[in-house]
C-alpha cells in the first residue's frame, strides 16, 4: 500500500513539470513537426499500413519512408490517441506528457525493491526535473530522445538485476524490453545504449574472470538480453541501416551536425544560461547543458557517503558504484577531451551532439542521489527526503515550461499546406537523394501525374502504401508520378506491372494513348519481410516462455 501511495505522490509532483501543456496552447521548439508527424502516421495507420514506414504528406506531397528511418515508438501512441477522436495538437501533447512522466513513473518502479520507497521516490524526482530532460521537450522538442530517455532505468535494471541473484525470466523480460523500447523511439540513443551495455557486459566479464568470480549464467542473461532486444526491434533497425542509402539521412552529418563542434565545457555543466537557442560551436550555446545544483550536491554527497560509511560489497552499493560510473563515464564522452574515442568507436559520429549523453549522466545521477536514502526508516531521513524533492523542484519549477505559448487552432495543424510545406521544411532528409528540393510553395506536389502531352484525370485514390489514378491520355507518351521512388513501390497499369525509369527520384512510366488505371502499391522489400518475421516470432516465443516460466514458478 506505501509502494502505490508514494507512487501516486510522484506521478502527481511530476505532472507539474507538463502543466503547460494542459489547455488548448502549444509552443515552439526546435524540431517543431510533431504535430505533422502524429497525423501522418495516425492517417497511415487508418489505411491498414502496419508497421508504418511510409508517410503519404510529407516530403512536400511527395511522400518519404519516414518511420523506415526515424523512431516511431512515440508516434504510433500518438497516432492512438488520434485515432480514438482526440485532435491532432492533444494527441499530440498526450505524446509528450507521457513521454516525460514515464521516466519518473520507470525509475521508481525499478529501484524501489533495492532503495525503498524513500530512495526510489527521490530518484525518480532527480531524474524527472533534471534540467536537459526540459531542453528535451520544451527546448529542442526531441519526442523520440524523451522515450528513449525514460526508457532508461529498464536498461539499467537488466544490468544490474543479475547482480543481485534475481536472475531470472523476469530480468531478461525487462533487460530486452529495455533495448527494444529504447532503439524503437530513438535510434541514435538506441546506438549509443547498445554500446553501453555492450562496454557494461565487457567490463563485468573482464573484472570477474580477474576475480575468479565469473558467471557464466549472468553472461548468458546478458547475451539474452541483448540478442532478445534486438530480435524484438529487428523490424525497425534492420532495415533502417541496411536501406539508408537510399535516403539523404546519411549526408545530414555536416559541418553543423559533426560532434567536433558541440562538445560540453566543463564550465557548463555546473552553470550554463537558460536559453530557447541552439547548439554552436564553444562555451556560449543557447540552450543550457547544466546538471542542476541539487543533483551535483547529492552526488557527491553519495560518494562522501559510501566512502565515509565504508559499505560492505551488496547489491545497494554495487547501485552506486554503476551509478557514478554511467555518470562519470557519459560526462567524459561528453567534453572535448574525448574526442580521439569519438574518432575510433565505430559510427558514432551519428551521434551528431556529443550533449545527447546527458540523458545518461541525469540518469546516472538519479540513481546516485537515491542511495542516500537507502532505507530510510528514521523520521529525520525522511523529512530531510521531502527537502530534497521540494529543494529540486523549486531549483528546476521554471525550466519546465516553453518559451512562450502559442494558440492556433488545431485544424490548422492538419492542413495540406501544414503538413506539405511548412512541416516538410523541418526534416526533409528522408527524400531520396536524387530529389531536388526547392523548398517553396510552387515546389509542393499538386498534380499527382504529368504528361509531355496533355492529360486528364477522371479519379484518383490516395492513400499512404496504395495510390491509384485514372487518367486519359491523347497519345502514347510517358508519364511522372509525383510520389517518391523507394524500394517497395511497383507499378501497374491496368493490372498489368510496368517497370518504372527513375529520373530525378521520381517514376515515369510509359503508356498507351487511350484511358488508362495507374496504380502504385507498396510492397515490403525481402529486408522488411525478414525483419517483421523475426521480430514476429520472437515476440510470440517470448510470450508463450515467458507465461510458461511464470506457471512454473506458480
Amino acid at each position: 500500500m506505501k509502494k502505490i501511495v508514494i507512487l501516486f505522490a510522484v506521478i502527481l509532483l511530476s505532472l507539474f513539470g507538463i502543466r503547460s501543456l494542459y489547455g488548448s496552447s502549444y509552443f515552439p521548439m526546435h524540431d517543431d513537426a510533431q504535430v505533422g508527424r502524429v497525423v501522418s502516421m495516425a492517417r497511415a495507420l487508418a489505411d491498414g499500413q502496419f508497421p508504418v514506414r511510409w508517410v503519404n504528406d510529407l516530403g512536400y506531397g511527395f511522400g518519404y519512408p519516414l518511420f523506415n528511418f526515424y523512431g516511431p515508438l512515440p508516434y504510433y501512441i500518438g497516432a492512438v490517441f488520434y485515432n480514438l477522436g482526440f485532435d491532432a495538437l492533444t494527441a499530440t501533447k498526450l505524446m509528450m506528457g507521457i513521454g516525460i512522466v514515464l521516466a519518473p513513473i520507470l525509475t521508481f518502479l525499478v529501484l524501489e525493491p533495492f532503495f525503498g520507497v524513500v530512495g526510489a521516490a527521490v530518484s525518480a524526482m532527480l531524474f524527472m526535473y533534471a534540467p536537459y530532460h526540459a531542453v528535451q521537450l520544451f527546448v529542442r522538442g526531441a519526442v523520440g530522445e524523451l522515450y528513449a530517455t525514460a526508457f532508461l532505468p529498464l536498461l539499467f535494471y537488466g544490468c544490474v538485476a543479475p547482480l543481485s541473484g534475481k536472475n531470472n525470466h523476469r530480468t531478461v523480460a525487462i533487460g530486452a524490453l529495455g533495448v527494444a523500447l529504447i532503439i524503437m523511439s530513438h535510434t541514435i540513443l538506441g546506438y549509443a545504449s547498445f554500446m553501453f551495455f555492450g562496454a557494461w557486459i565487457g567490463a563485468y566479464a573482464l573484472i570477474s574472470f580477474i576475480q575468479k568470480k565469473l558467471s557464466v549464467e549472468k553472461l548468458i542473461s546478458y547475451g539474452l538480453q541483448i540478442g532478445i532486444g534486438l530480435c524484438l526491434s529487428a523490424f525497425f533497425w534492420l532495415p533502417a541501416f541496411l536501406e539508408m542509402g537510399y535516403t539523404s539521412v546519411s549526408g545530414q552529418i555536416g559541418a553543423t551536425a559533426d560532434f567536433r563542434s558541440h562538445f560540453v565545457c566543463a564550465s557548463q555543466l555546473m552553470y550554463s544560461q537558460w536559453g530557447f537557442g541552439g547548439s554552436v560551436p564553444g562555451c556560449i550555446d543557447g540552450m543550457s547543458f547544466k546538471l542542476g545544483v541539487i543533483q551535483i550536491v547529492l552526488l557527491f554527497y553519495a560518494v562522501f557517503m559510501y566512502w565515509g560509511n565504508r559499505y560492505k560489497p551488496s547489491i545497494k552499493s554495487s547501485l552506486l558504484i554503476v551509478g557514478v560510473l554511467i555518470t562519470l563515464v557519459s560526462l567524459f564522452m561528453l567534453l572535448p577531451v574525448s574526442s580521439f574515442l569519438w574518432d575510433k568507436l565505430p559510427n558514432f559520429s551519428y551521434i551528431q551532439y556529443p550533449w545527447r549523453l546527458l540523458s545518461f549522466v541525469a540518469f546516472g545521477i538519479a540513481v546516485s542521489g537515491g542511495f542516500c536514502f537507502i532505507n530510510s526508516a528514521s523520521l529525520m531521513r525522511r523529512i530531510f527526503a521531502i527537502v530534497v524533492i521540494v529543494l529540486v523542484l523549486i531549483a528546476n519549477y521554471d525550466e519546465f515550461y516553453p518559451q512562450r505559448l502559442i494558440y492556433r487552432p488545431a485544424s490548422e495543424y492538419e492542413t495540406q499546406e501544414e503538413l506539405r510545406l511548412r512541416v516538410s521544411k523541418i526534416s526533409d532528409e528522408y527524400l531520396p537523394a536524387d530529389v531536388l528540393v526547392a523548398r517553396t510553395a510552387s515546389f509542393v506536389t499538386k498534380d499527382l501525374v504529368k504528361g509531355e502531352q496533355p492529360i486528364a484525370t477522371q479519379s484518383s485514390v490516395e492513400k499512404s502504401h496504395y495510390i491509384k489514378v485514372v487518367v486519359t491520355s491523347t497519345a502514347n507518351q510517358s508519364i511522372e508520378i509525383a510520389k517518391a521512388w523507394f524500394p517497395g513501390w511497383r507499378y501497374f497499369v491496368n493490372n498489368v506491372e510496368v517497370p518504372p525509369r527513375i529520373i530525378d527520384g521520381f517514376p515515369n512510366l510509359n503508356v498507351l494513348a487511350g484511358v488508362r488505371v495507374i496504380e502504385l502499391r507498396l510492397f515490403d522489400t525481402p529486408v522488411r519481410r525478414f525483419s517483421n518475421v523475426i521480430s514476429l516470432v520472437t515476440g510470440f516465443l517470448c510470450i508463450v516462455f515467458y507465461i510458461r516460466y511464470e506457471k512454473n514458478n506458480s
